[in-house]
């Protein structure tokens, strides 16, 4: 899967995955694959 590819990639502890509502669903349509990236935040 994507996400297993990206946490074996980038080093990851975990990759969540989660379902688009349905006004984002009607718009795309099925097979819709979307990615975020952020950094992480420092834990002080």
């Amino acid at each position: 899967s994507v996400a297993a590819h990206l946490i074996e990639r980038l080093g990851l502890d975990g990759v969540p995955v989660s379902e688009v509502g349905a006004v984002i669903g009607a718009h795309v349509g099925p097979g819709m694959l979307a990615v975020t990236i952020s950094p992480r935040l420092d834990e002080d």
